[in-house]
């Protein structure tokens, strides 16, 4: 994994594209900072007030980015790496899981409270999203039904994510569940997601995955912020075939051949992005 490490004056950017899921956020916000196809350099920590970089790197809900001001002020977070107040899972339409709380993924602290983890069954980065659901044409609700739920007594603290072999998404601890479009749908400490992409009572687990002969094919449980190297990462996913070409993946259950065959797709896609090209989406 490489992370591309940019210093401006007031503060430095770490991108990690390993992580980017392509929300879009950084290049819609602020393009002049996230400069978009252009050749050579394309991060500009300069071109806007640190705060204001700051806010990006909350905004970015895969943790991808992270900044880090030059000099400590007083009063003010040295980083955008700050636990949130309340601990949230955000449902995206069509898309993965984007948490935010002080996480523990199988076990290990992450540094970053921010994570997007897959919900297709496709990564090839599991328990992460790697961008496959849009690979794949993967279809769910992004606004599950509101359930009977009471107040939670803590809202915040450690929040445990735990991929169970072959199985759902394990969590334990304080964790409100929000809509794509901000609507608390739940309130839980302990609850299991479905990381399959076959559950028909998403995005809760209902079994399927056992029918479905679901293989979780790669693991990957820690996520460091520190950079392993300067080297400008890469993230190239291919465009996403049109829906009408292909059905949608609650239509019936994929066997497991035909989530290994994707698996192998996506994966060539990541190796050939681990050396090759930088992400330049418009």
């Amino acid at each position: 994994m490489t992370i591309e490490v940019v210093a401006g004056r007031q503060a430095t950017i770490h991108f990690d594209a390993h992580k980017c899921i392509h929300a879009r956020h950084c290049v819609l916000a602020h393009p002049d900072v996230f400069v978009p196809n252009v050749q050579g350099e394309w991060i500009r920590p300069d071109a806007q007030p640190v705060e204001v970089l700051m806010q990006l790197g909350k905004s970015c809900p895969s943790g991808a980015i992270g900044v880090v001001r030059n000099t400590p002020a007083q009063g003010l977070a040295p980083d955008s790496d700050t636990f949130p107040l309340v601990n949230t899972v955000r449902v995206r339409e069509n898309g993965p899981l984007a948490f935010e709380a002080e996480l523990r993924i199988g076990g290990v602290a992450q540094a970053a409270p921010r994570a997007t983890l897959c919900r297709c069954g496709l990564s090839a980065n599991k328990p992460f999203c790697d961008g496959s659901h849009g690979v794949t044409g993967f279809v769910a609700t992004g606004e599950p039904a509101t359930a009977d739920f009471l107040a939670l007594p803590v809202r915040s603290g450690p929040l445990d994510l735990v991929a169970l072999p072959n199985g759902p998404l394990q969590i334990s601890g304080p964790l409100e569940a929000v809509s794509g479009t901000g609507r608390t749908f739940n309130k839980v400490s302990e609850t299991y997601l479905c990381r399959c992409g076959q559950s028909k009572n998403k995005p809760y687990c209902d079994g399927s995955h056992k029918p479905a002969g679901f293989e979780a094919l790669m693991a990957t449980t820690v996520a460091p912020r520190a950079p392993s190297s300067t080297t400008r990462a890469a993230s190239c996913w291919p465009t996403p075939a049109p829906r009408s070409s292909m059905p949608p993946s609650t239509a019936r259950p994929l066997s497991t051949a035909a989530l290994k065959s994707s698996w192998q797709a996506v994966s060539a896609c990541a190796a050939s992005a681990a050396s090759a090209c930088s992400w330049r989406a418009a």
